[in-house]
């Protein structure tokens, strides 16, 4: 109960800058949720084709719609939810990939535990996976890629 006392006093006592930076950042989380939607849909797509139609292995099509979706994620990360003006785009781009890639690591992990451990289909479990990799890669990418 005291902690959340404290919680609330440096909240109520947070300086001007620390409540605008707090702001700026949720309105970042946002975007970065517009621009997670459009790429899921673009990872569920490929992955569908890929596992469905194509009869691709079902982690192999996983890795294929994360990697696309993962470059959309890019470009539209770069210049709508962070705003980057950095002229390296080439050192963006491979932070980026590098924070992706171990994404992908962490999003089959969960994924083979929710098909083989939770008895969770495929699909749904892609779902989970996104869910708990949405926060890794949003201050991953705030603190490394497109820092400022």
């Amino acid at each position: 109960m005291l902690s959340i006392v404290f919680k609330i006093k440096e909240v109520i006592f947070a300086t001007h800058y620390e409540k605008y930076y707090f702001m700026i950042t949720i309105i970042k989380f946002i975007k970065f949720l517009a621009v997670g939607l459009s790429g899921m849909i673009l990872d569920f797509s490929i992955t569908y084709i890929c596992k469905e139609r194509l009869m691709f292995n079902k982690y192999l099509s996983n890795s294929l719609g994360f990697g696309v979706a993962a470059v959309s994620n890019f470009c539209l990360n770069r210049h709508f939810t962070y705003q980057s003006n950095n002229p390296e785009v080439t050192t963006e781009f491979y932070w980026f990939m590098a924070i992706s890639l171990v994404s992908l690591f962490i999003y089959n992990g969960i994924v083979w535990i929710g098909i083989n451990k939770l008895n969770i289909n495929f699909y749904p479990s892609k779902m989970l996976a996104i869910f708990f990799i949405t926060f890794w890669n949003f201050f991953a990418h705030l603190l490394i890629t497109f820092q400022h």
